[in-house]
């Protein structure tokens, strides 16, 4: 029975990857070479590199997306085109297993089955979705736009893509063991490196012009997305600069300066709630790695930069600044509702989604739109459409609780697994800064939806949890030429 569901599984995300590879070419803009060649150069990674090619998906994503970003590829979605024609081939490569149905030792089995039921989930929300809008309209639009943005009828085709090729990225990197090992700290340094450089060529080049003349974001889609890596990279990064053993200051010296580095992007991404979560993650790494004397001076010296803060909230010089001002409305001492209004409005309506149908939801991409029938009485956002500003809100909202408490189970548990030697003074490194990084990214989600919403994100996220969960994590990670601590 697994293996019918897998083959279930399989053929609805390969399905679907023809359906936006085949569009993407037939509709790109303004030649149709770059898809065509990019898909081609997926395929010929799966075919050449097979599974190994994951790696180098990994390490080039934010790459690929920053070229989409800042127009240099006019693609939409580049790195899924990329991964599409790679999906095609591994499973050409083996046509009698199904891609999702490959073999996993015993620490990955579990996770590799929770990544099918909620592969499963999302093909059969998809499945109602469709059903639901089926009309000329659908069939039609289907195949002369390749993706659906928000506000679109038809954006559930997009969103439940998405969520099937981060799932199926994860199903695929369980079971590569040393390979995650060798991939995890190149990718993250190809993140922070694209990042950088994007950003850099956004803020001196003006290409894009910044947002307001001065928020920049590139590689990334907006400034939630671009905060959200900044802030689970400088976790990372950061948490490294704890590893145990001596004689490698060179290496921890190169931790912190990169650490230095994606703290300044973060700072700059203007994101309160990138700020926030590295804030509390700067915190647990604090009461996990140092004395408690000095965790304790520097909650002290935090509490009373934010006494600071709001004793000059009025300060004019303050509010005209854009930063200052940002700061301000993030750590002013008020009530929650007041700070904004509006993802309140939000939350209410993702909860009223949910308590109306807890099981099943209200189908992958739906809330959007369906969202303004959920709307308080005279409330003026009330039938505003929008995203809900809260990835786990929103995903219980649209696939039900037991999927969002499946896909809690699993953070839960690769938190634990990464965090677990912290707790017993014994960190592994690569483990602990993988954890440190996931949690940081977690907390980023509760304030906004990169994870449903964007490519960039789908990838990283589920690097971060296979390199915890995947049967690399039985035996520790480890950074080359380290010695691990059990």
């Amino acid at each position: 029975m697994r293996r019918g569901l897998q083959w279930i599984v399989t053929l609805s995300l390969l399905a679907l990857c023809v359906r936006f590879l085949t569009v993407s070419v037939l509709t790109g803009w303004p030649l149709r070479w770059p898809p065509l060649l990019l898909a081609l150069g997926g395929i010929c990674l799966g075919i050449v590199m097979g599974a190994e090619g994951l790696g180098a998906l990994a390490i080039f994503v934010p790459i690929l997306t920053g070229l989409e970003k800042s127009d240099l590829l006019h693609v939409a979605d580049l790195s899924l085109v990329v991964f599409g024609g790679y999906l095609l081939a591994l499973q050409a490569r083996n046509p009698s297993i199904p891609l999702m149905g490959v073999k996993s030792d015993e620490t990955s089995r579990p996770w590799a089955l929770a990544a099918e039921l909620l592969l499963l989930a999302v093909t059969l929300s998809l499945a109602w979705q469709i059903v639901r809008h089926a009309s000329p309209a659908l069939w039609a639009e289907s195949w002369c736009q390749s993706v659906f943005r928000f506000g679109n009828p038809f954006s559930f085709l997009t969103a439940g893509y998405l969520l099937m090729m981060g799932l199926a990225f994860f199903r695929l990197l369980l079971d590569q063991g040393p390979l995650l090992e060798a991939w995890l700290l190149p990718a993250l340094l190809a993140q922070l490196a694209a990042t950088a450089a994007f950003f850099l060529l956004q803020w001196f080049a003006h290409f894009p012009e910044a947002y307001g003349g001065i928020i920049c974001f590139l590689p990334y889609e907006d400034i939630s997305s671009f905060g959200s890596a900044a802030a689970s990279s400088f976790m990372f990064f950061a948490a490294l600069c704890f590893r145990p053993g001596s004689g490698r200051r060179l290496a921890t010296f190169g931790f912190a300066v990169a650490a230095a580095v994606a703290l300044a992007l973060d700072v700059a991404s203007w994101s309160r709630g990138a700020w926030l979560s590295t804030a509390i993650g700067l915190a647990c790494l604090a009461w996990l790695m140092l004395p408690r004397r000095l965790t304790a001076a520097l909650l002290i010296a935090a509490l009373a930069a934010i006494i600071w803060v709001n004793r000059n909230a009025d300060n004019p010089a303050w509010n005209e600044h854009p930063f200052a001002w940002r700061l301000i409305r993030l750590v002013r001492l008020e009530n929650p509702v007041n700070k904004d209004p509006s993802r309140f409005t939000l939350y209410r309506k993702a909860a009223a989604m949910i308590i109306e149908r807890p099981w099943i939801g209200h189908g992958v991409g739906s809330f959007y739109l369906e969202s303004v029938r959920y709307g308080p009485r005279n409330d003026p956002y009330a039938l505003v459409p929008d995203y809900a500003h809260d990835a786990w809100l929103l995903i219980a909202a649209e696939l039900g609780l037991p999927v969002a408490t499946l896909a809690g189970v699993m953070v839960i548990f690769a938190l634990r697994r990464g965090l677990g030697g912290a707790e017993r003074g014994n960190p592994d490194s690569l483990r602990f800064a993988a954890a440190a990084s996931l949690l940081t990214y977690v907390l980023t989600q509760v304030t906004a939806n990169s994870l449903t919403e964007y490519p960039s994100n789908q990838f990283l996220f589920w690097l971060l949890i296979a390199a915890l969960l995947g049967n690399a994590a039985k035996d520790a990670l480890q950074l080359p030429g380290a010695v691990t601590l059990r």
